[in-house]
């Protein structure tokens, strides 16, 4: 059946205004406005086409698509078992911003994108707020710039979390690879299963967990605070890739080398480079209170079978038969002594090494003092003393009588440590 003409004209092919079908089959169909039922045509063009905003539409027949807005107002393209994914542009161009999902066969189950200010959340569940970033099924971003990449990551403020549930605890930390922890802020963990609780971490089951410590190789774990540990378990040696590389420099030494292999620890504590002169007094007086770098004394559980080292430069100068006893002490307690002079000297340099054994609940001593043109003279003793606690050596002097013509000059005193291996 014909359609009336809705408005007269010449020619009398004008286009409708307006028209209400159930059925249409056309070669060209030119309208302003068309409510129809089904439409089928070959070619179809239009300024503009609205959709109703519907939750889902019925599966179309097989090798055909049915095109939709959804609540969302998202164009959605469904297939004839249900499947429904948003529709791109065959460009494969995406708009600015919103939120479109993917079907779970596509590479990424829920991309949303929303402006540069805002956040960017790929995958289900994703989550993150003020500039966060989030990459993976339940990938929290955090609630300020922080940056989550993998199933179930998450981060705290400024920090990035990147491996499948990587997790950052506090602010500004870094977690890097599988099952990777951090709990305190400024933390790093790299490696898979990586901890660390306020210190730096790298390496498979690497674990730093005393405060500021850095722990480097695989299951390398270290809880103490401020120090480093290298190596896994079974690491045979650290080397330089330059023979000309330096360990520490001039203006940054070490403090300690620490040697095993048959070859001691050696260490000094103590450096006294400052003169102490003693004269004219018979008082026991501290000879070690010159200007020093360190000092000498020695923390709890120190090795049994180490060795502490006193090394003494002095001048000595006697008035007529006038001794010097010279005490090494430990906090306070003599350990072993011996007296010097007795006849007149002038200036005479002289020399004293003391060696101290530590023993489980003693105290070895071996005393040598070496005169200019005189023969040594070495005393030994062996006191009480207890390792497991912190203990301070002292060096002093006193005169059996007051003459101005009685005086030793302390030039220096070093003391070392020798560990034991």
């Amino acid at each position: 059946m014909d359609l009336p003409l809705l408005s007269a004209g010449t020619p009398t092919t004008v286009p409708w205004k307006k028209g209400v079908f159930s059925d249409v089959k056309t070669d060209t169909l030119e309208a302003d406005t068309v409510n129809i039922t089904t439409l089928i045509v070959d070619n179809f063009e239009a300024k503009s086409l609205t959709l109703d905003q519907v939750s889902s539409v019925p599966n179309p027949p097989i090798n055909k698509v049915t095109l939709f807005g959804d609540t969302s107002g998202i164009l959605n393209v469904t297939n004839n078992v249900g499947d429904t994914v948003p529709y791109f542009p065959a460009d494969g161009s995406l708009p600015a911003e919103g939120n479109f999902d993917m079907n779970s066969n596509e590479l990424v189950n829920v991309l949303r994108i929303v402006p540069p200010s805002d956040d960017c959340l790929f995958g289900n569940g994703a989550t993150g707020t003020n500039q966060a970033t989030a990459i993976g099924d339940g990938a929290n971003g955090g609630f300020n710039q922080g940056v989550a990449v993998g199933q179930g990551s998450s981060t705290n403020a400024l920090g990035v979390a990147v491996g499948v549930t990587a997790i950052n605890t506090g602010n500004n930390d870094v977690a890097v690879g599988n099952s990777a922890q951090t709990h305190n802020q400024f933390d790093v963990a790299i490696g898979t299963a990586a901890v660390t609780h306020g210190g730096i971490a790298i390496g498979a089951s690497a674990a730093a967990s005393g405060g500021f410590a850095i722990a480097i190789g695989d299951t390398c774990v270290n809880a103490t605070p401020h120090s480093c540990l290298i190596g896994d378990s079974g690491i045979l040696n650290v080397r330089a890739n330059n023979l000309a590389c330096d360990l520490g420099s001039i203006s940054q030494p070490f403090k300690t080398c620490w040697l095993r292999d048959a070859q001691p620890a050696v260490g000094c504590i103590f450096s006294m480079f400052g003169a102490v002169t003693l004269t004219n007094l018979t008082a026991e007086t501290s000879l070690t209170t010159g200007n020093a770098n360190g000092n000498p004394s020695f923390s709890a559980n120190q090795n049994l079978g180490s060795v502490i080292r006193f090394k003494v430069g002095y001048s000595l100068t006697v008035a007529s038969t006038a001794t010097l006893t010279l005490r090494f002490k430990v906090d306070g307690t003599t350990v072993v002594s011996q007296v010097t002079g007795g006849a007149p000297a002038a200036a005479v340099a002289s020399n004293c090494v003391a060696d101290f054994v530590v023993q489980s609940t003693t105290l070895f001593s071996n005393m040598t003092i070496s005169a200019n043109s005189a023969a040594s003279s070495i005393t030994s003793a062996s006191t009480a003393y207890n390792p497991a606690i912190s203990n301070t050596f002292d060096l002093t002097g006193q005169w059996s009588a007051a003459a101005t013509g009685n005086s030793i000059t302390v030039n220096y005193i070093y003391v070392e440590t020798l560990y034991a291996t």
